[in-house]
């Protein structure tokens, strides 16, 4: 049973936070890095991919001037950072950050953001960016994720992430999220995940 599965009842003070959106670039790595540190010192644990998921193995390789195509890496990086994050989103963290910043959303970000309202799983959106798509408003596929406004600010986001969780709650009605109910394919995808990052961290071992 995961802590997700229990977060009703207990303090949300230690509580996974899965911190969603860009990295590719040192501004971008930098707003992450606030947003895991401002999340950290509310209580919260988290999951900042650039630094515990499998990217910061695999990036390295695919950005340098080498054919990695030809030696297959770019579809191994891709499958095993893919499943790797959806194994942290579906057995352990309870809820999701997106930073929204950027002239349009990350790719990546949006999904993962996906996968966590299907899960049932609280979103929280961050955007301290002017720039929108439709006339001053954002997607509403992004928007529609949560049923609380986006933090508008880095310092807001544990506020936003006490009322999501709160409105979750009360619109779950006493459903508790659970794993083993999920379909074949989704935890298949997520075992692997973490057979592969066992695998990776035998020769590159967590930074945190």
């Amino acid at each position: 049973m995961t802590l997700a599965m229990e977060f009703h009842s207990q303090s949300l003070n230690g509580l996974s936070i899965y911190c969603s959106g860009p990295l590719f670039s040192p501004e971008e790595r930098a707003t992450m890095a606030a947003i895991d540190r401002t999340l950290t010192q509310a209580g919260f644990q988290t999951f900042l991919p650039q630094r515990d998921g499998l990217e910061p193995v695999f990036l390295p390789f695919l950005n340098s001037p080498l054919n990695t195509s030809l030696l297959g890496l770019n579809k191994i990086a891709d499958r095993s950072v893919f499943r790797f994050d959806v194994h942290k989103l579906v057995h352990h963290c309870d809820a999701i950050v997106m930073n929204m910043n950027g002239r349009v959303p990350d790719e990546g970000a949006c999904v993962e953001a996906g996968i966590a309202f299907a899960l049932g799983k609280p979103v929280i959106l961050y955007k301290e960016d002017a720039r929108s798509t439709f006339n001053g408003l954002d997607n509403a596929m992004l928007s529609g994720l949560t049923p609380v406004k986006p933090a508008a600010s880095i310092e807001e986001i544990p506020t936003r992430v006490h009322e999501a969780i709160a409105a979750l709650k009360e619109s779950h009605q006493g459903w508790i999220y659970d794993a083993t109910k999920l379909s074949p394919f989704v935890l298949s995808e997520a075992a692997k995940g973490e057979s592969a990052e066992k695998i990776i961290r035998t020769i590159t071992p967590a930074t945190k």
